[in-house]
Order: structure tokens, then sequence, then C-alpha cells
């Protein structure tokens, strides 16, 4: 049975344990999740849209693998949104709910997750200064290349210089290296946005904006965010709202 389109959608916990799942929870696969979701739980792309608040047409292009996710909020939703159990939502990369220490079962996740989480930091702490410049020129490239090709046809490269750099600025803890980090972020993302409104997808083009803005604030460097909040007001514009761009704390 399908259900109602608003009923919450109830995977057997037992599907989370099966070998298939943990691979797709590890890689972050978010299509192959919901056919899981599909798959165990009988779940229409409506009711997974109205389960996880993304758009139906997200949602389709996603399971076509049209579309990846990156945001780490997106994968929040996708996890409360199919209810997945805390060592589901820790294999995805995600604190649990239930902030007692994991146990009995799920301590092989626990120690996997640590084992993940170190591996990431010390690749991040191999970041130095020639990997910055390499990243710097990398984005000024896509740059570039946006002006000559059009976005459609560096998308994927977008993607995966974004993905890049967010990976390393998020386990950075150097501060010199993590600043210059979120500068370079606050870069790539506000191109992303650029070329977001330019293909008319405004939602990701303000979500993008978002990123750069707060990545230029923690990369203190008041220059780039008035740029971003300049280039954030062309999604107003477009929608009609002009207006709610008035005042200096709207962006």
């Amino acid at each position: 049975m399908h259900g109602n389109a608003f009923e919450p959608i109830q995977i057997p916990t037992w599907v989370w344990d099966r070998d298939e799942s943990r691979e797709r929870l590890k890689n972050r696969d978010v299509a192959g999740l919901f056919n899981l979701a599909v798959k165990y739980a009988g779940a229409s792309q409506t009711r997974i849209s109205a389960a996880t608040g993304i758009a139906q047409g997200r949602i389709s292009e996603l399971m076509r693998g049209q579309r990846q996710v990156a945001d780490l909020e997106v994968f929040e939703r996708v996890a409360t949104g199919l209810g997945l159990p805390d060592h589901a939502r820790m294999l995805l990369g995600l604190a649990p709910l239930d902030i007692a220490s994991p146990s009995g079962d799920n301590d092989d996740e626990h120690q996997e997750q640590i084992a993940e989480l170190t591996a990431r930091i010390e690749m991040a702490a191999a970041v130095d200064q020639p990997m910055v410049m390499i990243l710097t020129t990398d984005t000024n490239n896509l740059r570039l290349l946006d002006r000559r090709l059009g976005s459609v046809a560096i998308a994927e490269k977008m993607r995966a210089q974004i993905s890049q750099i967010r990976r390393a600025h998020h386990h950075a803890v150097r501060p010199g290296i993590r600043a210059q980090l979120a500068h370079i972020l606050a870069e790539t993302e506000s191109l992303a946005g650029w070329q977001a409104i330019n293909t008319g997808a405004l939602n990701d083009a303000w979500t993008h904006y978002e990123n750069a803005k707060a990545a230029a604030r923690e990369a203190d460097t008041p220059a780039v965010l008035a740029y971003v909040c300049a280039e954030q007001a062309y999604v107003l514009m477009d929608l009609g709202r002009q207006g709610f761009g008035s005042g200096r704390s709207s962006l």
C-alpha cells in the first residue's frame, strides 16, 4: 500500500542493517535511499517529497541521477523524512538524535564513524598553501570557462569543485588555512549562484549565496560579502521582490 501522501514513511529497522543499505548510507546515495523507501515502505515520489520537504521535481531528478545532494541540511531532511535510526544517521555522516553513546550492536558503526572522521581531518590537514593556490586557480579557471562555454557545459566540474572545497574546509583545523578555504568557498559558491540564476534555478541560487555569505563572514572578507549580497539581490529581482532587499540586514 502506498498510503496517504502525508503519512510518515516507515521503513523497517532491519532494512538499515542490510549490507546494501549500509553501502548506500556510507556513499550518501540519496537516490538509493529513496529507492529503499519505495521498495520497503511503498512510498511514492509525492510521499517522499512531503516527508522530506524536497520538491517532487527534485525528487524525480535525484532518483534519475540527474542531480546530486551536497548540502548537509538536505541530508538531514532526508534522514528525518525517511525515519533513519541513529546508527543509520551516523553512517550517513549525521549526528545521532540520541546523544547517548552508541552501544551494543552499534559499536561497529561508532568505530567506523570515528575512523572516518579521523581520516577526513587528517586529509584536510594535508591542505597547505600550494594546495590553496591550486584550488583558487581551479575556481578562476571555472569562471573563465563559464564565460566561454556557459554554465551548463561545466556543471559537473562546478559541483566537483564545490564538493572538494567544502570537504577540505569542513574538516580544516588550522585557522590560517581554514580562513583561506572559506574565502575560496565564498568565491566558488557565489559563482555557482550566478550560474543558477542564469539557468533559472533561483532556489539553488539562493542556497549558494547563503553558503557564500556564511563562508565570507568566516573568512572575514567584507568586500566578498558585499559582492555576494549584491549578486543575491538579483534573485529577489527575478522574483519581483526588489523591495525585500532594502535595509542593511535584509540579506
